[in-house]
């Protein structure tokens, strides 16, 4: 299901971030391409509603759509108003629109959205001319509502007009603009999100992106350079649709990509788990990271821990991995640097066994360079925390002997 919703012409895109048209359309798009935590089959239809009589009786100046927005005009109405008012209403409307002194938190919502549907049909009728007549105004959020606009229906063209954009009022409005090219993009293909990645260099996202029906997951995450863009859309993936996710993974994304697999067992994690439990989501990817090739799985499993902050994630990690060799490869994770000694912690006791928090313990400190243990005052450091732990773990004399043997001191 395409996440564009046309009437008579105009292309409304819902970009879901800050001032962007997302705002109040997020009714009109199926609640799984939203990445909400529900199932795809529970997703609402697309409102595509027909413009009624009543909205082609009414007048089309700003006054009146004042009025309308008021009476929560909205989906097709508003669409049909907006398209049939002249170029000087269009323009009336954009100009009136900084006076919000008359609109409560909801109805200012709306009246953006009114906005935005406004500067498309603007720049779709003139083009350049709108550009230059916004920038001109000197208002900000006019010009950038009309800047939006053009990037989204010709990001080629807009391209200039983000910068100017920029200088005049900031590069946060260049890159939120940015935001809602790329997500305009994605509602028409990887082919055209690849294009607009080489066009605008932001690296902002929106909350929730969306994608086209038919987007190409694999050629997109296979070709694209943005590793937030890839981790949000492999994230995406792995909560609607968990078997793509899996066998994108298991094809050796590593092997073409550009990204490198240090960020995607996480993100996929994340995607899962927003759909079901925890346990659920780490018995999938436990399952998965079985199936991974032994040249890219210690850095699969690796990667997982980035996002583990929970004890909960933790163990069902520890306890759900296929294989003694994956968990301290995790456990490694929160081992490397021992400030994150709760976490390291977290896993050492999820462990089943203490030989397994000993094989732990001794890969950590064979890890450190000798040379540096030969320092006292980092002997004693390193020494203590590792002491701190194995009281922590209540573990047995001969498992701390077998740790202890490891340190410069005791050999």
């Amino acid at each position: 299901m395409k996440k564009v919703w046309r009437q008579g012409g105009l292309l409304v895109v819902a970009c879901g971030v800050g001032f962007l048209l997302g705002w109040g359309l997020g009714a009109m798009v199926p609640a799984s391409r939203r990445g909400e935590a529900v199932m795809p089959d529970a997703a609402a239809k697309v409102r595509r509603g027909p413009v009624n009589s009543s909205a082609q009786s009414k007048a089309h100046d700003y006054r009146t759509l004042r009025a309308d927005v008021k009476e929560q005009l909205e989906g097709g109405e508003l669409i049909g108003v907006i398209e049939r008012m002249k170029d000087t209403e269009l323009r009336a409307l954009l100009e009136g629109w900084e006076d919000k002194s008359w609109l409560d938190v909801q109805l200012r919502k709306r009246m953006n959205i009114a906005v935005k549907l406004a500067a498309a049909e603007l720049f779709k009728r003139q083009g350049i001319p709108a550009l230059e007549w916004a920038e001109q105004s000197g208002r900000r959020e006019m010009f950038s509502a009309m800047v939006e606009a053009a990037a989204c229906r010709e990001p080629k063209v807009a391209r200039e007009w983000v910068d100017r954009l920029a200088a005049a009022h900031g590069r946060v409005h260049g890159d939120y603009v940015s935001v809602a090219a790329r997500q305009a993009a994605r509602m028409r293909g990887s082919s055209d999100l690849l294009e607009i990645e080489q066009l605008y260099n932001s690296k902002m996202f929106g909350k929730v992106p969306e994608f086209a029906d038919g987007f190409d997951f694999t050629g997109y995450m296979r070709n694209s350079a943005d590793e937030f863009s890839c981790r949000s859309t492999l994230r995406y993936l792995a909560a609607a649709d968990p078997e793509a996710a899996a066998q994108f993974l298991k094809d050796g994304f590593a092997e073409k990509g550009k990204v490198d697999w240090l960020v995607v067992g996480a993100a996929a994690l994340d995607g899962r788990a927003s759909m079901t439990s925890e346990e659920e989501a780490t018995r999938w990817i436990g399952e998965l990271a079985g199936m991974i090739d032994e040249g890219r799985r210690g850095a699969f499993t690796l990667s997982l821990g980035v996002r583990a902050a929970s004890d909960e994630r933790i163990g069902a990690l520890i306890k759900n991995l296929p294989e003694d060799q994956d968990r301290l490869d995790l456990a490694q994770y929160f081992m490397l640097k021992l400030e994150s000694e709760g976490k390291a912690l977290t896993a050492l006791r999820a462990m089943d066994s203490e030989s397994l928090r000993v094989r732990a313990l001794e890969r950590r400190l064979r890890s450190y360079d000798p040379a540096e243990l030969a320092d006292p005052a980092k002997r004693s450091e390193v020494g203590g925390k590792f002491e701190a732990l194995m009281e922590n773990l209540q573990m047995s004399d001969s498992g701390r002997q077998q740790v202890r043997a490891l340190l410069p001191e005791a050999r």
